[in-house]
């Protein structure tokens, strides 16, 4: 029985190729891992492979099919078998030359052998530039031909050292090696040297060729190459594999934005409908997403018709009720053509069902690689080449399977993208537009040919030479064993041997000039040893050293633009940056002087608009990052995590302390100055309200991973717990002593949670501000020390210390930053006909020690007297807070929007604005 051979089928197969390829028969290969004596490990490993290989085989005779990579094998059959019919198709010719030829592998030991025996020709000439015949027992006759001196002559055989020189560029990344060698094709074309008479040679295609033909066409000169593209870096492939593997995802938002966005595909997804619901939730499947769209769509059109007119409080803008209902329609066409995707089935019925699509097309692909954009033909040829062989390549994967079926499990859609990866694997070649002009080679491409100066590019180590491909089921050690015993398998030694002679034949192929260039430092900026091939150059003949160094960003003579369009851009840029240094203010730092968007400006937010204090809060921290948000609506944003996020944590204890409360109020029977007698019911009731939030949020937030809800339970409990306990303690200390401040603060109860206001107007310095909202907390007074009952006070509720103005510091107040909390204040004077305003705060639940945050207590108690005393610094900070808002309204409408922060703020790592804007001065940017 053999066994594991599935595991290791690539390489199994590459072990098969090469035996079909030099006619080794199985009985052959049975016997001679017979006589090679090893471990048992190897013996049984070697057996294996002989009766797999003796099975394919005898599986290929019985279908009369051979393998394909013995072609040079059968020709020697067919030569052998049939001399008459050699004969007559050369015509009554006796001498066949063959020009060259690099190597013997593939079969074509047989074959010249069987040209050799055959009665039809008299001579067979081989023209080769290294001795293999020699080396190979065919008999032949090796004829040394006179030849000019050749650059290298004398390489790998220490032979003299030759007068001789070579040029070598060292450079710090591929880009500006190719930019030089650019640049110095360019001046041997100016001097006169005919372009085809150039070739810049790379051992490999990629990723040189492409960079080298990038580079001449920047520096005006045409080239002529093949370039490769793997099957699977093709556009309209990835759109075909796209599909698959966002199935194999489960239809995540990432995959399902990807596809909504893919240009091959007919369909009306809107991307900012579907990236709406992704980030708000984690949503997977495409039932999921569809019910989705369809609560969306309801929840737009309640928006619209203005059951819901809180922009506050929605986490994001609701998109339009069209988009929705456009894209609602359309999904339900897309999920019809994806669902069968969420099926499993056995292979071929994944074959078939892809042949299948790919001949109906239901996502138009075909007219969309038709429909070029405007100067992509290149990418209109690669995605049409490409198209057309995958369907070839499927079908003919579809008549394999038939043929020599195929393993019946069922698969889902995961391990049939993972196998379709594999079958798709390879690479396509297309000629650039021109064919005349500089040729860029691959090295086996350009032996035997010459050039008047050639230039080998990539000469780094591991690179040029090629290192030998491995085989996982054989080392290099099990291979000459097995050659000892007649299996012709090469080994290590035979391949570097190869990889002198490619490149002795590359330097033999110029007749003026050579040039060898390599990259010195890795991605990583450490040093990368060059290719040993370039010390064996050295120690041949001279080598001119240039090394570019890393802080040359520009290549000289290379243009940094290809169009005017581009070089004015530029220019135009420079000069904006030059302006923001001087630390001017214009257009180009924060100030909108177009006059008819100041009208726009003046007119949208006039004494109409309804403002939030949170977004004037917001101006007030940084007017560019109000201006990026409000006006240009740009946010940052990211897919849901497993965990929950920091908004939804707020707004579940919000919600819990609003149940809480709502409960205590109940108990109490009024409002709600807790103290130590509670603490019999407080753990309970704060228990049960977050049961109830963290229900009512799942139906409207993502709140992470199933598994992780119970971990950060406990850890919403911990804070809600934790800030009771403080306030407890806070209220025992302002009545049960006297010493400390605690004992100065009224003492006011919570009231309300939640209270909404929409319209309080604050009328100032000839500016009307009206502005609406939710306050978090309200309280009342209940003193009995004093007569308190004109006094409330408000408070609004922030996760940490992070999230209030200044980040706590004290100066916010001086620096025009609280806001929230002042305008909160003043709008309950209007609410409450006759109230004074006793203290306004926030509070950080999570703080460690105290959690108040820029409390301002306007009013406080000499319990002496006792007396109600008002505090008159605090009265002049909050009036000078709310005289502030007028001027940030006056601002907003002058289009007044620098990137500047006050001394107290600072700019955190998750702003949405980072990446566009420009500050001035120097801030410090906090990571959280």
């Amino acid at each position: 029985r053999i066994h594991d051979v599935g595991a290791f089928v690539d390489a199994v197969d590459r072990l098969f190729g090469e035996l079909v390829q030099e006619g080794v028969c199985a009985d052959a290969f049975l016997r001679a891992v017979g006589q090679r004596e090893g471990d048992p490990f190897e013996t049984v490993r070697d057996h294996g492979l002989a009766l797999a290989y003796r099975s394919y085989v005898e599986s290929l005779a019985a279908a009369e099919r051979r393998d394909g990579r013995d072609t040079y094998e059968d020709c020697a059959r067919a030569v052998v078998a049939g001399s008459e019919f050699l004969a007559q198709r050369l015509g009554g010719r006796r001498e066949i030359r063959i020009f060259g030829l690099h190597d013997l592998r593939g079969g074509w030991r047989r074959l010249l052998a069987a040209l050799v025996d055959s009665p039809a020709l008299d001579r067979v000439v081989v023209y080769a530039a290294e001795e293999l015949l020699l080396q190979e027992g065919l008999g032949g006759t090796v004829q040394h031909l006179a030849h000019r001196p050749v650059f290298g002559a004398a390489l790998f055989d220490g032979g003299e050292r030759s007068e001789t020189s070579v040029d070598l560029i060292a450079a710090p990344d591929p880009d500006r090696e190719a930019e030089e060698v650019a640049r110095r094709v360019r001046m041997l074309a100016e001097l006169g040297t005919p372009l085809h008479r150039i070739g810049v040679v790379s051992r490999k295609a990629r990723p040189h060729v492409e960079l080298v033909v990038t580079a001449l066409a920047r520096v005006g000169v045409p080239a002529t190459a093949r370039l490769r593209m793997g099957f699977t870096e093709i556009p309209v492939v990835r759109s075909v594999l796209a599909l698959f593997k966002a199935a194999a995802v489960g239809w995540n938002r990432r995959t399902i934005v990807d596809l909504s966005a893919q240009p091959y595909y007919a369909n009306d997804l809107d991307v900012g409908v579907l990236n709406h619901i992704g980030y708000r939730a984690g949503i997977t499947g495409i039932d999921a997403w569809l019910a989705a769209l369809v609560q969306l769509e309801r929840e737009s059109q309640r928006f619209e018709s203005g059951e819901n007119d809180d922009e506050e409080r929605r986490r994001r803008d609701v998109p339009l009720a069209v988009h929705v209902s456009r894209t609602v329609a359309a999904f339900r066409r897309f999920a019809a053509i994806v669902r069968p995707l969420d099926e499993t089935r056995a292979l071929l019925q994944w074959v078939r069902w892809l042949e299948r699509f790919l001949a109906d097309d239901p996502l138009a692909i075909t007219a969309a690689i038709y429909a070029v954009p405007v100067g992509q033909f290149e990418l209109a040829r690669a995605d049409l080449v490409a198209w057309r062989a995958l369907g070839e390549v499927v079908t003919e994967w579809r008549e394999a399977l038939e043929i020599w079926g195929t393993e019946s499990s069922p698969m889902d859609a995961s391990r049939f993208h993972a196998r379709l990866q594999s079958v798709l694997s390879g690479d396509t070649a297309l000629w650039t537009k021109s064919r005349r002009g500089v040729q860029v080679l691959e090295a086996l491409a350009a032996v035997y040919r010459s050039f008047d100066h050639v230039f080998i590019v990539g000469m780094e180590a591991g690179r040029f030479p090629s290192p030998a491909p491995r085989i996982a089921v054989l080392d290099d050690t099990d291979r000459m064993a097995l050659r000892a015993l007649g299996i012709p398998l090469e080994g290590v030694g035979v391949w570097d041997a190869r990889e002198r002679g490619l490149f002795r034949i590359l330097l033999a192929g110029a007749v003026h000039s050579v040039t060898l260039s390599h990259v010195n430092m890795d991605e990583l900026g450490d040093l990368q040893a060059p290719s040993s091939f370039v010390d064996a150059v050295e120690e041949c003949c001279k080598l001119n050293w240039q090394e570019i160094p890393p802080h040359r960003v520009l290549t000289p003579e290379v243009p940094t633009f290809v169009t005017a369009q581009g070089g004015n851009q530029a220019v135009h840029a420079a000069q904006v940056e030059r302006v923001r240094e001087t630390g001017a203010f214009t257009a180009y730092s924060g100030q909108i002087e177009d006059s008819v968007l100041l009208d726009r400006l003046a007119d949208r937010y006039g004494d109409h608009y309804v403002w939030s204090p949170s977004q004037l809060e917001q101006y007030a921290n940084c007017p560019w990052g109000w201006f990026s948000a409000r006006v240009l609506r740009l946010e940052k944003v990211a897919d849901p995590d497993q965990e929950m996020d920091p908004a939804t944590r707020g707004s579940i204890l919000h919600d819990a302390l609003k149940r809480f409360f709502d409960r205590a109020g109940e108990i109490k029977g009024g409002p709600v100055f807790l103290n130590r007698e509670d603490a019999g019911w407080i753990e309970k009731e704060a228990r049960v309200a977050l049961e109830e939030a963290i229900a009512a949020a799942r139906h409207e937030w993502w709140v992470g991973h199933e598994s992780l809800i119970p971990a950060k339970r406990e850890e919403l409990k911990r804070i809600l717990l934790g800030y009771l306990e403080w306030e407890v303690e806070l209220h025992h200390r302002m009545t049960s002593s006297n010493r400390g401040n605690a004992p100065k603060m009224v003492r006011t109860a919570v009231a309300e949670h939640e209270m909404s206001f929409s319209r309080a107007v604050l009328d100032r310095g000839g500016v009307q501000v009206r502005y609406r909202g939710f306050i978090d907390r309200v309280e009342v007074g209940n003193d009995e020390r004093v007569d308190s009952r004109h006094l409330v006070a408000a408070v609004d509720y922030k996760t940490t210390e992070f999230s209030t103005p200044g980040e706590g510091n004290p100066k916010a107040w001086e620096d025009g930053v609280v806001l929230q909390v002042p305008l909160y204040a003043h709008a309950l004077r209007t609410l409450v006909p006759g109230a004074d305003v006793a203290r306004v705060e926030y509070r950080a639940l999570s703080k460690r020690d105290d959690k108040a945050v820029h409390r301002l207590q306007l009013y406080e108690v000499n319990w002496k007297g006792p007396l109600l005393v008002q505090q008159p610094e605090a009265k002049q900070r909050f009036e000078q807070a709310l005289d502030c808002v007028p001027e940030y309204v006056r601002r907003i409408r002058s289009g007044y929007f620098p990137a500047e922060v006050p001394p107290s703020c600072s700019c955190p790592s998750w702003c949405h604005g980072t990446d566009i804007c420009r500050v001035v001065r120097e801030t410090k940017v906090r990571s959280q």
